[in-house]
This record gives C-alpha cells, structure tokens and sequence, in this order.
C-alpha cells in the first residue's frame, strides 16, 4: 500500500469518527476542523474543487 492510500484511509477513518486527530505511519497530524480534513482528502483524491489561473498576457508598445 502507498504512503497516499494510508493516509487517504486514516483521513476517512477520522472524518467518519469525527476526530480531528488523524495518526498514519510515524505521522501524526490534527486538522483544525472537519471542512480542513476533507478538503485535504480531497487533495489527496485529485478532486479538489480549486482550478488553477490562467490568464491571457498582452504587450503593448505604447506609441500605436
């Protein structure tokens, strides 16, 4: 098992028990809240609902 699938599964396991406390290998990390756990499994998944900036550069000379 990867080190992304156990601590995808410990995410679960401590959002399902409603613990903010999530122990994985020698890891051990505390969310500040429930919305923080999810969006990291989220992460993890490749799911997460931010999309990446891209924007349209433009150059000017300025004399036309």
């Amino acid at each position: 098992m990867s080190d992304f699938q156990a601590e995808i599964e410990a995410l679960y396991r401590a959002y399902a028990s409603g613990a903010l406390t999530v122990r994985f290998g020698n890891r051990q990390i505390t969310y500040g809240s429930a919305e923080d756990l999810l969006r990291r499994i989220e992460h993890l998944e490749g799911k997460s609902k931010k999309r990446p900036i891209a924007g349209l550069a433009s150059f000017s000379r300025g004399d036309r």
